[in-house]
């Protein structure tokens, strides 16, 4: 399917402000406690007021409320809001939706935020109640054990393994990466560099995935504002504004399924590729910073 012929946020949305809080693994505030710091920081970077802000976008999994956070932060007129679903994944949708509603004239200055205690509270990476989540794909993981994240992906793991010669030194080799730069990073959890040896020697967690290779879950939060290019003009990065050029997402019929495609190449993440070059007018080979 041919996708749309327009962008409508193309250099119509500008982030302005950045904040956070510290990372730990017990934040011992509660995690609207955790949003408003990092949306007041945000703000303060920016230069506006919290009163200010008129929209809000976030990702789900977490307590945030959107009528607690207006009522905590003062917010005289929400004129609009959204929650994005899915986990890690969602760190850039919320970009996209706010740009979509600043472009579209929805509101003025939008917020999007995570917080989250990931650490003291909810535990992400724990097994969860196979009656909770043995609807759809699920039917047939979840009663076998196959419940949370690192159990998914070690079976995708495993399957590149087998199609492609890696083995679990080559994942270890980004695990011992990975923690170099955070050596490099005073705001890291994790500062102390690792070897390969303390990778393969780390305990297993879901063949072939190494306790290493786990992500670190911890309790923070941070936050961005983002307003028009007008508007940027008038406030304190008035010279250095982050104008968004593009966003594109997908989903297909197998999205929990993946697992038992025999292909890794995931159709839906080469259409979403696709769209966003398209819509950006770009390619990769214009591209100089890349993040996951």
């Amino acid at each position: 399917m041919k996708p749309p012929d327009i962008n409508g946020i193309k250099d119509k949305a500008a982030i302005v402000g950045i904040g956070e809080t510290e990372f730990s693994w017990d934040s011992g505030r509660s995690e609207i406690q955790l949003a408003c710091e990092a949306i007041k920081a945000a703000c303060d970077d920016a230069g506006i007021s919290p009163h200010q802000i008129d929209g809000l976008v976030r990702y789900e999994m977490d307590s945030n409320h959107e009528t607690l956070l207006v009522q905590s932060l003062g917010i005289p007129n929400l004129r609009h809001w959204e929650s994005v679903s899915y986990g890690g994944g969602a760190g850039n949708a919320v970009v996209g939706h706010a740009a979509g509603a600043i472009a579209a004239g929805f509101c003025n200055y939008v917020v999007c935020f995570r917080a989250a205690n990931l650490r003291s509270q909810l535990r992400l990476g724990q097994a969860r109640n196979p009656e909770r989540i043995a609807g759809g794909a699920q039917s047939f993981a979840a009663p076998w054990g196959n419940m949370a994240p690192a159990h998914h992906f070690g079976m995708f793991v495993r399957r590149y393994m087998h199609l492609y010669g890696a083995t679990s030194q080559h994942f270890g080799w980004v695990a011992v990466t990975l923690r170099e730069h955070a050596s490099r990073n005073p705001r890291a959890l994790r500062q102390t560099p690792i070897t390969l040896d303390d990778h393969q020697n780390s305990r297993m967690v879901a063949d072939p995935l190494h306790l290493l290779d786990i992500c670190q879950e911890n309790d923070g939060a941070a936050a961005i504002i983002m307003t028009s290019p007008d508007r940027a003009k008038d406030l304190r990065h008035a010279d250095t504004p982050i104008l968004v050029e593009a966003a594109a997402q997908g989903s297909g019929p197998q999205k929990d399924g993946i697992i038992y495609r025999p292909d890794l190449s995931i159709a839906e993440s080469v259409n979403t590729a696709k769209d966003l070059w398209a819509r950006a007018k770009l390619g990769p080979s214009d591209i100089d910073a890349l993040m996951f």
